[in-house]
Formats: C-alpha cells, sequence, structure tokens
C-alpha cells in the first residue's frame, strides 16, 4: 500500500512539471530607453554674414563664412541661379540681379541646426570700353559708321538725330544737309549687360561762295539753299568733265550707237543747241565717271538727298510745284521740264520726248548692273525715284559738297 501510494505521488509530480514546462528560454522583462529630448539643444549665434555687391563679369569668390559659436559645417545656397551659384564655399556669378545666399550650420556638440542669409547684387556690365570715332568716308555723301569697343556681344544700333542733317541706314551714314545732329549708338540690355549708348557730335557746313560758281566750259551757274540743302539753281549744261577732257556726244540715236554707249555720253535735246536752257542730258555713266562730272566742290544728287528734299516739302506731291519754274518754284530751283532721250520700244532707236511736260534727274549710284536710279519730274508733281536703263539719258543736278566733322 506504502509502495502504491508512493507511485501515484510520483506520477502526479511528473504530470505537473510537464504541464508546467514552456519551449525555450524564460523571457526577460521589457525594459525601455530613456528619451533624448532635442529641445534641450541651444540655438547657435550667427552673426556677421554679409556679401560684398560684384559686377557680372567678375571672377569666382569664397564666401567668408558667418561667425558662430558652433562647430557645425556651413553649406551655402542660392535663391537665383541665374544670377549666383554656389560649389562648396564658393560664388560663381552668372548675371546681373539679386540673389539671396543662405548659410546653413549643421547641428554640432549642444547646438542644433541653425542658417542666415545675406542678399548678394551683382550689377550689369558697363559694356562701351573703347571710344566712340569717327565715321570713315566712303566717296560722295557715305560713310561708314564703326561700332565702339565693347565687351557685350550684342549689335549696336546707329541713329541719327535729324535724319534731314544726316541718315542712318544700319552702318551707313549719309550726309544730306547742312547742320548738327547726335549720331547715336545703341546697345540693349542682354543678361549681365546694362544698355548702354554713346553719341557723336556730326557737324556738317558748305564753304561759303565768294566767287561765280562755273563748270569746265566756264558756264555760270547760282546757287539756291532748299531747306538744309544749297543745290545749283540750273540743270547741268557742261560738255566737259571737270579736268576739261570731253563727254562724248552722240548723234546716232540707233541700238549700236546710242544705245551701245557703255561710256559717258552727252547731248542736247533735239540735238538744238536752242534747248541750252534746259541743260544738257546725260546717260549714266557720264555721272559716275571718276574724273567728276559735277564742278568743283560739287557733288550729283543722291538718293537720300532727293528723299531729304521731299521731307522738307512734306511729301512728294508737294515738291514738285515748290520746285519747277513753270509752277511757285517757291525755291528758285528753276527745275525746267527738259524732257529726256530714251529707247523707243517700238523702233528700238531713241527718241527725244516730254521737253515742258517731263524731267528726269539722274541719282549717284545704281539699281543694278544695267539700271541706274533717277527721279522723275512731271507737270503736277514729283512721283519719285525709279530705277532706268543706264543708256537713257537725263537732266542733272548737284549739290554743294558738305564739310563734316565729328566730335
Amino acid at each position: 500500500m506504502k509502495v502504491r501510494n508512493y507511485l501515484l505521488i510520483l506520477l502526479s509530480t511528473i504530470i505537473y512539471s510537464c504541464a508546467t514546462k514552456k519551449d525555450g528560454p524564460t523571457p526577460t522583462p521589457f525594459k525601455t530607453d530613456p528619451v533624448i529630448n532635442d529641445t534641450t539643444k541651444v540655438l547657435p549665434t550667427l552673426t556677421d554674414f554679409g556679401i560684398n555687391p560684384k559686377t557680372f563679369g567678375d571672377a569666382d569668390f569664397i564666401i567668408t563664412a558667418p561667425k558662430s559659436n558652433s562647430t557645425g559645417a556651413f553649406i551655402y545656397t542660392s535663391s537665383n541661379l541665374l544670377v549666383a551659384q554656389t560649389d562648396g564655399n564658393k560664388i560663381i556669378v552668372k548675371g546681373s540681379g539679386t540673389t539671396v545666399i543662405t548659410a546653413s550650420q549643421a547641428a554640432s556638440g549642444n547646438f542644433a541646426a541653425a542658417s542666415i542669409t545675406a542678399s548678394f547684387n551683382v550689377a550689369p556690365k558697363q559694356t562701351i570700353t573703347g571710344k566712340f570715332n569717327a565715321p570713315v568716308f566712303l566717296s560722295g555723301i557715305t560713310y561708314h559708321i564703326v561700332a565702339p569697343v565693347s565687351n557685350n556681344p550684342s549689335k549696336f544700333v546707329f541713329s541719327s538725330g535729324n535724319p534731314l542733317v544726316a541718315k542712318v541706314s544700319n552702318d551707313t551714314l549719309k550726309v544730306v544737309g547742312i547742320g548738327q545732329v547726335f549720331i547715336i549708338a545703341r546697345q540693349e540690355a542682354t543678361t549681365g549687360y546694362s544698355t548702354v549708348a554713346d553719341t557723336l557730335v556730326l557737324t556738317s557746313a558748305v564753304t561759303p561762295i565768294t566767287k561765280p560758281i562755273t563748270d569746265a566750259d566756264n558756264n555760270i551757274y547760282t546757287a539756291v539753299t532748299v531747306g538744309n540743302q544749297i543745290w545749283l539753281g540750273q540743270n547741268l549744261v557742261t560738255t566737259k568733265y571737270r579736268d576739261g577732257s570731253a563727254i562724248t556726244y552722240s548723234a546716232d540715236d540707233g541700238i549700236t550707237g546710242w544705245g551701245a554707249l557703255t561710256a559717258g555720253a552727252q547731248t542736247i535735246y533735239n540735238n538744238d543747241p536752242a534747248n541750252k536752257t534746259y541743260g544738257r542730258l546725260y546717260n549714266w555713266y557720264a555721272t559716275t565717271n571718276k574724273i567728276g562730272l559735277a564742278p568743283a566742290g560739287w557733288h550729283i544728287s543722291e538718293d537720300e538727298e532727293w528723299i531729304a528734299l521731299f521731307t522738307h516739302f512734306g511729301g512728294r506731291d508737294n515738291t514738285g510745284p515748290a520746285l519747277r519754274q513753270s509752277a511757285n518754284n517757291a525755291t528758285d530751283f528753276n527745275a525746267l521740264l527738259g524732257g529726256v532721250y530714251t529707247r523707243d520700244l517700238t523702233t528700238g532707236k531713241f527718241t527725244f520726248n516730254g521737253l515742258n511736260k517731263t524731267s528726269k534727274f539722274w541719282i549717284a549710284g545704281e539699281f543694278n548692273s544695267t539700271l541706274g536710279l533717277g527721279t522723275l519730274l512731271v507737270e503736277n508733281s514729283l512721283v519719285g525715284i525709279e530705277s532706268a536703263p543706264k543708256q537713257n539719258a537725263y537732266s542733272v543736278r548737284c549739290l554743294q559738297d558738305y564739310v563734316v566733322t565729328f566730335k
């Protein structure tokens, strides 16, 4: 009986032990780490952060770090990358304008992260670095404008303050009257460059007329002032160039005669000396002869001078009556309607036509290799400038040479 009771007690102990045993090690109790509160860090004191202004084109430079009681590293950024960019502690100037440079300091030790800003101004570069020199004389009334030296690659635009004295087209200047005018060279602003301008003062004058105006044939002319210009008061009538050499005269009206000429030639209306009052008629080649058709101190009228004349009278329709002797001749220009000598399209021969009805004046210069330029004056108005075959024979008017100075 005792043995039986002992076995029952042992078995109960084993069963109880198995029922209460767990797999694996016994877990330890959960333990939490203490929380570090960042608010216990203090902000550093950042001072003395400023950046001196620069001019576009200045070299890259090193930023002077702000003063700080923290040892944290600084990182720099720019708010406007078109003005300046940062590379480490270096600033690279990219254009003109204003940007904000931020110096951000990393947290270190007991100091939290912090930042400070500074405004950085970059001025536009002044572009003109050289003098605006006097234009270069080409011929007649024409000059080539030489742009000032500039470190801005953009193009200069030139203009005239008074087109009745001088006219400008691109880099070509033409003096068309007497007076004083500003010639302006302007360069517009571009990235990093400011708008700049420089000026020259052009003064155009004429030599006082102290003796009779004569040509190589000793024909005498008067002078007439029209606006800012001084013109001969009569159509040219000379049979000789300025040096006294003869201008070819041809009465051959055929295609192989007058029509074949490629050198200067002159004729008179209907080949009648009585028409000398109207002046002689010249082909285009005579007006461009290097020896010179105009009297000494005078030149063949140019297109810009005629345009200035139109402008003076308020338009082409008003110009004709003011110039014609048969109209009001308000200027003593005495523009006689001397006719023309042109090819008849039916016969191919050259014929005189238009006396007292029309007149054309050659203009110095050409339209192309076969066509020259002329003005057409008819009974009612001055129609304007047109191209015409160089073999045609027209009247010629001259203007007094200009004495031009620049400063």
